[in-house]
């Protein structure tokens, strides 16, 4: 692990020192930068704190946990983390994490961002990357230092490329969310409830809520139709057919990000059915992310042939192609087929197609893909196709001008069951692309 985070650092600080030289030719010239692990907050008109999200550009070079903590960064020098570790009686220290950034990086323990910004020094001409213009006030740094929108914009084009200590703390949160999927497999099939399984999920993986990287998405039957779900309902399921569960877990600040559906309970034929194509689309999808690729693409392949299975199996009257050619899919597959994944589960810059910052938005007939950026080598993404039964979706249609193009006693068969979505993360290497997560999560067999 040491190596390879040497190796890591070595090419962020590539990446890092390339972005400073690109934000200098916009004419925001910096010798160095601060970047802030971020200032925790509190809700308003109150002294509960709001759960604290570290920033993430920070997380590039510490893996420390809490906030206040700096890394000081400057072309050609050794990079230095001031380490804020409070004297307190209210809370507890962080646990020690067994990681090699102290043998690694220039460490400096305090026992408060006062002392940080003493430890610190003087900043002359340095930029900051944080959530706190405060904090960067109290460092010495002008406004126009705050976040400089060249800079970000040459940041987040590097997170995009991921390193081998990167995916190898991936790899590590695969194994852990394998270990929660075990335990929410087998729950499922006794039909316990959502509350239960999530509880499980948790011990399993050795998380607490606030550790997750996105909040669970637990749910039976109809409540697979929310995309979002996360009320997780404390009652057993009735009838309990369909149970779609997407979970995932961190280490050292990188996520992992996957989606499973099961049936039990002698389901629908014709779901079960779906279920299966579109466990085959799912993987054919991923085999489609090679370096040069156009995700925009993959993702149109998954409306037609999502098009297609709805029409095989008589959902839909009238044939994949001309469904397709009506938009019949987006009734069923409202969302992107995936996004970039990394410290953040929707990690930055995948509608960013160069440097600059320039953004290339999706085909508006598919407003919510996060990914239109060409695939290359070190990309990390999600494939997750769906299919849904949503009535707010499905309910327009039923006296539209499309109305005889649905089965419409068949639609409120399979309406009771929900949706279905699979999701698995993907390593694209020149050699191709690699699942990470499918031998160790299993299908929905």
């Amino acid at each position: 692990m040491e190596m390879l985070f040497r190796n890591h650092l070595q090419e962020v600080s590539r990446y890092t020192t390339e972005a400073l030289a690109h934000a200098a030719q916009k004419g925001a010239a910096y010798d160095g930068i601060v970047f802030h692990a971020g200032a925790s907050s509190v809700y308003h008109a109150d002294d509960h704190d709001v759960l604290f999200h570290t920033v993430p550009h920070f997380v590039r070079f510490a893996p420390v946990v809490g906030p206040d903590h700096l890394v000081i960064f400057k072309p050609g020098e050794a990079i230095r983390l001031i380490h804020v570790v409070p004297q307190d009686f209210w809370y507890e220290s962080p646990e020690p994490l067994d990681h090699p950034y102290a043998q690694v990086l220039e460490v400096t323990v305090v026992s408060s961002f006062e002392e940080a910004i003493q430890a610190a020094g003087t900043l002359w001409k340095f930029a900051y990357i944080g959530n706190s213009p405060k904090a960067a006030d109290a460092l010495g740094l002008p406004p126009s230092a705050v976040e400089p929108i060249a800079l970000v914009h040459a940041l987040d084009w590097f997170r995009a490329y991921k390193t081998e200590y990167e995916v190898s703390c991936i790899r590590m949160a695969m194994e852990r969310t394998a270990e929660g999927y075990r335990v929410a497999k087998k729950m499922a099939s006794e039909g316990r409830s959502a509350r239960e399984i999530h509880a499980a999920y948790l011990a399993a993986t050795g998380q607490l809520d606030r550790d997750t990287p996105y909040g669970n998405i637990i749910g039976w039957d109809t409540d697979a139709a929310t995309l979002h779900y996360t009320a997780k309902k404390t009652t057993a399921p009735k009838p309990g057919h369909t149970f779609l569960i997407d979970a995932g877990a961190a280490t050292f600040g990188y996520a992992s990000d996957i989606t499973r559906t099961y049936l039990r309970a002698n389901p629908h034929p014709a779901f079960a059915h779906l279920l299966d194509k579109m466990d085959d689309l799912e993987l054919d999808c991923l085999s489609m992310c090679t370096v040069g690729a156009d995700y925009s693409k993959i993702h149109v392949h998954a409306h037609k042939a999502i098009a297609g299975m709805l029409s095989e199996v008589g959902v839909l009257t009238v044939g994949g192609d001309e469904a397709f050619e009506k938009g019949l899919s987006r009734v069923f597959f409202p969302h992107g087929l995936g996004h970039h994944l990394g410290i953040q589960v929707h990690d930055v810059g995948g509608r960013q197609v160069d440097i600059e910052g320039t953004i290339l938005p999706p085909d508006p007939k598919y407003p919510w893909l996060r990914t239109t950026r060409p695939i290359e080598a070190g990309h990390l993404l999600t494939i997750e196709p769906g299919l849904y039964f949503i009535p707010l979706l499905l309910n327009p249609h039923r006296t539209g001008e499309h109305k005889s193009c649905f089965n419409w006693n068949l639609v409120d068969e399979l309406l009771p069951l929900g949706g279905i979505r699979v999701e698995d993360d993907v390593y694209v290497t020149d050699q191709g692309p690699e699942n990470l997560s499918r031998n160790l999560i299993g299908d929905h067999r």
